[in-house]
């Protein structure tokens, strides 16, 4: 599958808040194209839902080093720091 394809599984999973579904689908992702942004930001989000925060800030981190500008990507990686 293509990391396009897998982005967007993953985020059918994440939409029906299967998010442990979605968190291993993301990962997929970042593993075939760590460039892509969409898919950082997504698993770092579900990981951060699963209680993950150490993993979702590491994942969050790596999202906004790429888009600085995203606020929520920020707001969240700030917020999994806290709780790791």
């Amino acid at each position: 599958m293509s990391v396009e394809e897998l982005y967007q599984k993953g985020m059918e999973s994440f939409n029906s808040s299967d998010f442990e579904n979605a968190a291993n689908i993301l990962k997929q992702a970042v593993d075939t194209d760590e460039n892509h942004v969409e898919s950082w930001k997504s698993y770092g989000y579900a990981l951060h839902k699963l209680g993950k925060f150490s993993d979702a800030f590491d994942a969050l981190d790596k999202a906004y080093s790429m888009d600085p500008e995203d606020t929520m990507v920020k707001m969240k990686r700030d917020d999994a720091a806290k709780k790791k």
